[in-house]
């Protein structure tokens, strides 16, 4: 999107209403809720009626729903303008596709004025052009990624920004994650028969013990005491998980390296245990005095009775761990490494539970929480060790080594394509008459293991991804070795080609054994082992090839390579950042183009780009004076527009957010923000000028995001992370102390944001928080306008909703009454429209319902009143046979099952001037069609 720093703040210092002082001067101050619904009300210009209450605010909302949701809202917009309904309204509350068609309304109110756009809207004076020029070229820009239909420029465009986003954004993450993939390789080759120095094996050992004792000390130092700290910093992470992993992984290192005694080796190991365990703890009850924590009182008896058990269980886990020493010796170097990590977080896990065991009567029930929370941690990084070695070391071999692998690599591989082929077919066959009872069935399967479809084709996906990577890793640390060993590149290339010309002669005189033999029929089981007998299959060399490499890497080749890597991503991180080259300025600079620059007259786009700098205006310009002429007591339009602050990772404090994942951030022309967080001074947030409209339109439009509030999936969130499918926007945080931060557009390092976006761990707490589609935390915009208690609200609501199940309204509903305490019922004289199953048309059904809004509920500070009941008016999509000829005749051709106008997918973003005036104008119609009052 073009740069904020392109646009100046030149109309802020000629009004200071809403900032209050000049720019230059004012410090940042986050103010909270209260102030900025205030602040709103002074903007607006309302006061109080004659009884001292506030006068009643209008909202009329905008749903999601992409270009669809525009479009309809288009029609919406011109009906109410045409009922003189349009000019009543205090807000303009929008979500992702409402907000193209809100950020549209509002730049041409920007340009002209609220009554002259009215006026436009409505008609105009008799004589003029059929249309206004903003929305006669909105219509021509209604595909608005690719205008020029076909193999364009403009679809090429789009491919050539995805695919070098992708290519830098892969600089990023490809060395990374190759880094991480070779640490099973190096753990392997530490244990692989390494002739270890003196110095290093004892000072693996020392080391792996200072850390062993740190991490216990810290558990006895953070306890549960009688009088725990209020808020207390969490460093659990660093000094007992970080802490006993690192003791895990040099003592299993030190454990390979040293012999020993059967004689006197239990005994020694015992000691070592007892030893440990009582330096941790005295080292412990110092740490916990000096941060102010207490231990409970006990008597004398209790203490020496601990001071037992503490003995015993150490012997305990020495005498387990003299186990795992000796059967870790018979065990060859790749399970090893897989298996020695694991089993010593297991051996002190069992220390742990003899000790509480034992000392059940000097310790609370708090403590046994506390060490129940910790084994979790310590099992949990056990099981993603395990997990991570057999994927990079034993699972590539195990694959290979496969029937279907060896047949597949080899001469078979045209009669396996050639038998999925088939069982696809038969798939689809069986489907089409038995699909539903499949797709029940399924649904069950995975709702009873709280799996969803596409959570396992993410993890067979990455999966994937994984094994590829690591396989391509192993070709590269042989071609690697080679070049070391010979020192010479083109030898090394030049035998890796002789093994691929080889390779392909070799499938070749197979491939026509093959064919010959079909020639002289024969039976296919029989050529099938023939032509395995031929040859060893490619496969087995692939596997032998790679295990050779497990074995032979070199400590001298990996580590400097991991050490390379890891210093390539961050040096590309710190380049490249985390926003910029996400996809969100491809799909915003289209947004801004299509429906900013549709209100301006006087556009000078480049004549080799097609974009307009000047089209994007700030945000923070809407709150001043229309460049139009306007009358003093013309009624404001304050456009709010709704995104969502994911908060995917489960904060403590609200754990019943668990299923939301997200909260609402609103952002408007005076503040940007969220209650929890506070808001920031729009002029002041977002860039170095502030927030612009296309840039916030665009975050509240980022429906494809890793990380969508409800909708987030982890595995999904590394895949789209992965590949770049990334719309939404890090911002900084409103709550951050460091304000300097709130003119940032981005991260100065992204990398922990990009990893935190990667495993779905957003959060509120960090001084950048990830934004996106408003639709994934409410998709109609009401939320907002509730939370002021507007007395007059209109929605409309163009998801994408063919079975009319009306999702996005019970959430809505559902949120205000848990949030507001506000309950909202709708009249059964003016019900939901609920169209009959099958029916593309039902004459007796209405776009338009009617609901109260009910405040009573709502707490109020001592001597004060809630606010008096208020009226929504809900519009939706919907056919009855009465709608104009044209229309009619598209939803006719354009009656898909499940995918029927005027609910077609919201995937589709490239509309042709047929759908988008079949839309434009259903919305208009409606609203002209129905008699009841829409706003007031």
């Amino acid at each position: 999107m073009t740069s904020d720093s392109q646009h100046s703040h030149s109309h802020s210092a000629s009004n200071g209403t809403s900032q209050g002082t000049s720019h230059g001067t004012t410090p940042p101050q986050a103010c909270d809720i209260d102030t900025v619904l205030a602040s709103e009300r002074l903007w607006l210009g309302l006061g109080h009626d004659a009884d001292g209450k506030p006068e009643p605010l209008s909202a009329l909302c905008l749903s999601g729903g992409g270009i669809r949701s525009a479009t309809f809202s288009l029609g919406v917009l011109q009906g109410l303008a045409r009922r003189g309904e349009l000019g009543r309204f205090h807000y303009l509350s929008t979500v992702s596709g409402g907000g193209y068609i809100g950020s549209w309304l509002s730049s041409w109110v920007r340009h002209r004025s609220l009554a002259d756009v009215t006026g436009a809207l409505a008609g105009g004076e008799p004589g003029s052009r059929a249309e206004p020029e903003p929305l006669h070229r909105l219509r021509a820009c209604a595909n608005y990624l690719s205008p020029v239909r076909g193999l364009s420029t403009d679809s090429l465009s789009l491919a050539a920004i995805f695919l070098r986003n992708l290519t830098l954004h892969w600089l990023v993450l490809l060395p990374l994650l190759a880094a991480a993939l070779l640490l099973p390789r190096l753990m392997m080759a530490m244990v692989n028969g390494y002739a270890v120095p003196a110095w290093l094996q004892s000072g693996a050992l020392w080391a792996g013990t200072g850390l062993l004792i740190m991490a216990i000390a810290y558990m006895v130092a953070d306890l549960p005491g009688e009088m725990p700290p209020k808020d207390p910093p969490n460093r659990a992470r660093r000094y007992c998980l970080g802490a006993l992993l690192g003791a895990a992984v040099l003592l299993s290192w030190s454990a390979r390296w040293q012999v020993v005694s059967p004689e006197d080796g239990m005994a020694r190991l015992m000691l070592y245990s007892v030893i440990a365990h009582a330096l941790a703890v005295v080292i412990g009850l110092v740490w916990r005095r000096q941060r102010g924590q207490g231990m409970r009182r006990h008597g004398r008896l209790i203490l020496l009775l601990d001071l037992g058990f503490m003995v015993a269980s150490g012997v305990a886990g020495g005498v387990v761990l003299y186990g795992v020493v000796i059967q870790g010796a018979k065990l060859s170097a790749a399970w090893y490494a897989t298996l020695s990590v694991p089993a010593l977080l297991v051996v002190f896990w069992i220390g742990m539970t003899c000790h509480v065991g034992l000392s059940a009567r000097c310790t609370s029930e708090d403590d046994r929480e506390w060490w129940a929370r910790a084994a979790a941690w310590w099992l949990g990084a056990g099981l993603a060790w395990l997990l991570a070695a057999i994927v990079v070391l034993h699972l590539p071999m195990w694959l290979l080594e496969t029937e279907p692998m060896r047949l597949g690599l080899g001469p078979q591989t045209a009669g396996v394509g050639a038998a999925l082929i088939g069982l696809v077919t038969t798939l689809a066959g069986y489907w089409s008459q038995h699909g539903a009872a499949v797709r029940n069935r399924a649904q069950t399967l995975m709702e009873a293991t709280g799996t969803r479809l596409l959570d396992l084709g993410a993890l067979i996906s990455t999966l994937a991804l994984v094994l590829a990577m690591s396989y391509a890793l192993s070709c590269s640390l042989r071609l690697a070795d080679a070049v070391v060993r010979t020192g010479q590149l083109d030898a090394s290339v030049a035998g890796a080609l002789a093994w691929l010309d080889e390779a392909t002669q070799e499938a070749a005189e197979q491939a026509t054994k093959v064919d010959t033999k079909e020639d002289t029929k024969v039976d296919t089981k029989e050529a099938t082992t023939a032509a395995t007998k031929d040859a060893t299959p490619l496969s087995l060399r692939a596997a032998t090839t790679y295990q050779t490499v497990l074995e032979e890497s070199d400590i001298n080749l990996l580590l400097p390579a991991i050490v390379l890597l890891a210093l390539a991503g961050l040096a590309m991180s710190a380049v490249v950042g985390v926003n910029t080259f996400s996809l969100h300025n491809m799909y915003g600079n289209r947004l801004q183009r299509a429906f900013l620059g549709a209100t301006r007259a006087q556009r000078r786009p480049h004549w080799f780009t097609g974009f307009d700098p000047k089209d994007n205006i700030l945000l923070a310009d809407l709150a001043h004076p229309s460049e139009g002429p306007r009358a003093p007591d013309e009624r404001r339009l304050l456009p709010v527009i709704n995104v969502a602050l994911n908060l995917v990772k489960p904060s403590g404090g609200r754990l019943e957010w668990q299923q939301r994942k997200a909260a609402s951030f609103t952002m408007t022309p005076l503040h940007c923000g969220n209650d929890r967080l506070g808001y920031a001074p729009t002029w002041q947030y977002g860039g170095r000028t502030g927030l612009t409209l296309g840039r916030a339109m665009t975050i509240s439009g980022a429906a494809a995001s890793p990380n969508m509030g409800y909708h987030t999936s982890t595995l999904v969130a590394f895949l789209m992370t992965f590949f770049n499918a990334r719309l939404g926007w890090w911002l900084p945080n409103p709550r951050s102390a460091k304000h300097r931060l709130w003119r940032q557009q981005e991260p100065l390092f992204g990398l922990p944001n990009l990893l935190r976006e990667a495993s779905g761990a957003t959060s509120e707490d960090r001084d950048f928080v990830y934004l996106s589609d408003g639709g994934h935390f409410e998709n109609l915009g009401l939320y907002e306008m509730v939370r002021r208690h507007c007395a007059h609200i209109v929605v409309v609501d163009a998801g994408c909703d063919p079975h009319y199940r009306y999702d996005d309204l019970h959430e809505a509903i559902r949120k205000v009454r848990v949030d507001f305490g506000v309950e909202i019922v709708f009249d059964p004289e003016h019900p939901l429209p609920r169209p009959e199953a099958g029916k593309t048309l039902d004459p007796a059904a209405h776009a338009i319902a009617q609901a109260t809004i009910d405040y009573s509920r709502v707490p109020c500070p001592p001597g004060q009143t809630p606010p008096p009941n208020g009226t929504l008016v809900y519009i939706k999509p919907v056919l009855t046979g009465r709608e104009p000829l044209d229309v009619l005749h598209y939803a006719q051709t354009h009656a898909k099952p499940g995918k029927a106008f005027p609910h077609q997918s919201t995937a589709d973003q490239f509309f042709d001037e047929g759908q988008f005036e079949s839309y434009r104008r259903l919305g208009e119609w409606v609203v002209m069609d129905e008699a009841r009052p829409a706003g007031q």
